[in-house]
């Protein structure tokens, strides 16, 4: 029995990455670094999922460590885990065990520590939720191919913006550096053989999801993503064959928030519940970053984790016609729903189009890359996402949220507008004439105005109004004071502040 440790450096620059070795203590770095966009917090994941929750004792600390390993037979390979708090980041001490009796041995070692915060005992499991037999070449990709963009209104949303400044974490079974995906591929980490890097993908799952966030558009070359403007940053958590530790997959969330990514694609999934899992998700929705997740491909109503992790965006697969595909998962779990069925994208040496919920989950990512870019460029501060995403959706099947499609298919633009990102500039005109200031909007439509008078230094609020349908209200004022009139931001235009105004 060893232990041999990894670790996370953070927040360090993306070439440099991490520096590991052969299995795993991942030691967080001092402070994760801040997401790409500086001024965003999804504060709708944070609060649900519990900002810091993650440093609370599970109760896995005093479970029997029998009941931890029950599903590790006498020859088995397997991994004890456990968490640890170390300046404020996740840390796993990973040690690599043979059979039950050992299992159950180190299990009791490190439950007896102070420091551990949970323990899990994991076996590689098979994560990817892609349908399995529906990869299809083509030699001759093209936006007509596409049908998932144009169903998504995605020109339309790339007047608003195109993800720039964005870095959307694929955590999966790393990303080929194709022609369409190289411009955006930055340099990330393989847990799966602890080396710098994420460019190889044996599988072509991570490759075909990180296209569909990010392929470069209008360069000729294959199709595009749905936020060409974004950075990949790849992280490989999976193998060849699609298959990982709960433990590298919560290192590779850990890693892609202390790189400042401000989304993390999850496009995999399981049906066991695992603590340290569940840490690393509430470390990065507690930093504020986007997690999103593949609610799992079995067409039954089983959780899948992480999907089902509260502040985790899961998302059902949905079809060229609007419904749900029949291999998409249901429950509570799902809040969203986005195309997953016969999806055009990157593959290592080409193109296929896939199938599965593994698909949905990044036109989710880069939907959110889309509201965290536009907010950024807009200055619109705090954006909840999930919850923007969510009300701007378009309702499928049964009124309202259902378990099947949960909010309805996802509307890029419409959810960029709902941030407030669609607002238009007001260039409004005053006059004044026998002590009545009259506001006259440069659009016809009604808004508030907000009258303020300025006593000694300081600007007080003394009416508020609403102008008429033609966009104008006037506002009584006293001889001898200082006004000014505020114009809030709204969905449709931005906030507008008038000079002084002297009433003699």
């Amino acid at each position: 029995m060893s232990a041999t440790r990894k670790r996370a450096r953070g927040a360090m620059p993306m070439a440099a990455g991490v520096v590991v070795s052969a299995s795993v203590l991942v030691w967080g770095s001092v402070v994760p670094a801040v997401a790409d966009d500086e001024v965003i917090v999804d504060q709708g994941a944070a609060s649900a999922a519990g900002a810091g929750s993650w440093q609370s004792v599970d109760e896995s600390v005093s479970t029997a460590p029998s009941e931890l390993a029950a599903k590790v037979d006498a020859n088995d390979k397997a991994r004890v885990v456990a968490l640890r708090d170390e300046n404020g980041v996740p840390t796993f001490d990973v040690t690599n065990v043979k059979g039950k009796a050992q299992a159950e041995a180190v299990v009791a070692q490190v439950q007896a520590k102070d420091e551990t915060l949970a323990v899990a005992v994991e076996e590689k499991q098979k994560l990817i939720t892609s349908t399995p037999g529906q990869a299809q070449a083509t030699n001759d990709p093209s936006w007509g191919s596409q049908w998932a963009l144009t169903k998504l209104n995605a020109e339309s949303a790339w007047q608003i913006a195109s993800g720039s400044g964005q870095t959307v974490a694929i955590v999966d079974t790393g990303t080929s550096a194709e022609p369409d995906l190289a411009p955006a591929l930055l340099t990330g980490w393989d847990f799966v053989t602890d080396q710098e890097g994420g460019h190889g993908d044996q599988n072509g799952h991570g490759t075909h999801v990180a296209g569909i966030v990010a392929a470069a558009a209008g360069n000729a070359v294959g199709g595009s993503g749905l936020a060409p403007g974004a950075k990949l940053l790849p992280v490989r958590a999976l193998d060849a064959a699609g298959a990982g530790y709960w433990s590298d997959i919560a290192s590779g969330i850990i890693y892609a928030v202390n790189q400042g990514a401000g989304v993390i694609n999850l496009s995999l999934g399981g049906h066991s519940d695992d603590p340290n899992l569940k840490a690393a998700v509430d470390y990065a929705t507690s930093n504020g970053r986007t997690v999103v997740a593949a609610v799992g491909n079995d067409g039954s109503g089983a959780l899948t984790y992480p999907a089902a992790y509260p502040g985790v965006i899961g998302v059902a697969a949905s079809t060229q016609s609007d419904g749900i595909a029949s291999f998409s998962n249901y429950g509570p779990a799902v809040d969203v729903a986005a195309p997953g069925v016969g999806i055009l994208s990157t593959v290592p040496g080409g193109y296929a189009s896939m199938s599965g919920t593994s698909m949905a989950a990044p036109f989710v990512s880069a939907s959110a890359a889309l509201v965290r870019s536009a907010a950024v460029s807009r200055g619109l501060g705090a954006v909840n996402v999930e919850s923007v995403l969510a009300a701007t959706a378009t309702d499928l099947g049964s009124p309202g949220k259902d378990l099947y499609s949960g909010s309805g298919r996802i509307n890029p633009r419409a959810a960029m507008c709902g941030a407030g990102a669609c607002a238009v500039g007001l260039n409004p005109t005053y006059t004044l004439k026998k002590h009545k200031i009259t506001v006259r909007l440069n659009r016809s439509a009604v808004q508030e105005v907000v009258l303020q008078k300025k006593v000694g230094k300081v600007w007080k609020s003394v009416t508020v109004k609403l102008t008429g349908a033609n966009g104008v209200v006037s506002f009584k004022v006293k001889r001898g004071a200082s006004y000014r009139y505020l114009i809030p931001t709204t969905t449709a235009t931005l906030m507008a502040k008038g000079k002084l105004i002297r009433v003699r």
